[in-house]
């Protein structure tokens, strides 16, 4: 079953991610390397080889970059559980509709186990057995 709020709930989720590793990545060390030669026939052969090492010591506003992008992503993980338990209530919704238009004791042993086997089956974003209702 594909519901569209679930999906976009996790492709939240896959933002939020990417957004907290690019923060993250400009308080990294950057390290650049470079290499030259030169040749002549008429002259000597040079080589050259550089490498560059960078590290910014404090940048307050990249601090506040990666605090946004945690709390953006915690957002979208809460956003996620909440899409998956309204999932979660409209399958159980569509089954006990059905189940109340069965009046035979066979409709109601199909409908518990089917609830049974949801239920433990199920599990939010954050991987919480049996599913938060």
């Amino acid at each position: 079953m594909s519901d569209p709020s679930y999906e976009k709930a996790k492709i939240g989720v896959q933002l939020g991610e990417t957004g907290v590793a690019s923060s993250r990545s400009f308080l990294v060390p950057s390290l650049s390397a470079t290499a030259s030669a030169n040749w002549n026939e008429s002259t000597d052969n040079t080589n050259r080889y550089g490498a560059s090492l960078a590290q910014t010591i404090w940048d307050s506003r990249l601090w506040s970059d990666l605090d946004q992008a945690q709390a953006n992503y915690l957002k979208s993980q809460l956003e996620l559980s909440q899409a998956h338990n309204q999932l979660a209530e409209k399958l159980l919704s569509a089954y006990l509709n059905v189940a109340s238009k069965q009046d035979d004791c066979s409709g109601q042993l199909k409908l518990a186990t089917v609830l049974e086997f949801s239920q433990y089956n199920l599990s939010d974003s954050l991987g919480v057995r049996p599913p938060l209702y």
